[in-house]
């Protein structure tokens, strides 16, 4: 409720603009928002702000800012029905991926021991000192 023939007011979802306009020295406005609450608020806390801007450069702006906060008790849990019967699930099987590349041949085993078996003989040779003729 604004005084009467003081300011404009403005609604924008759940925020509440009231513009007043220019105060005189020592004039008091008071400003009253009343609410419905329409839907059951969160539960916890639930803070209002009120905020105070003017274009004139304010001495004290730390008195500009008021708050409220109230605390919403979190609703009693509905009565809880007899647990139902398990009833058995499919698990899904996972995915199988497809074989690329090429099969593996049979002498690659026997390759892989050669090689092994090169590369010992030749570390086993340069270790080994050799005379010089």
């Amino acid at each position: 409720m604004l005084p009467h023939q003081k300011g404009d007011l403005t609604v924008t979802g759940n925020a509440v603009r009231v513009n007043i306009g220019s105060l005189e020295p020592g004039e008091v406005v008071t400003i009253t928002i009343v609410a419905r609450v329409r839907e059951a608020p969160a539960a916890g806390q639930n803070t209002n702000v009120a905020i105070v801007m003017s274009i004139t450069p304010d001495g004290n702006p730390d008195n500009n800012t008021s708050s409220v906060t109230v605390d919403v008790p979190r609703p009693s849990a509905p009565a809880t029905a007899a647990p139902a019967t398990p009833q058995p699930t499919a698990v899904p099987r996972p995915p199988v991926l497809p074989e690329t590349g090429a099969p593996p041949s049979p002498g690659s085993p026997l390759g892989l021991l050669l090689i092994g078996v090169a590369l010992i003989a030749v570390s086993l040779f340069l270790r080994t000192p050799h005379k010089r003729v």
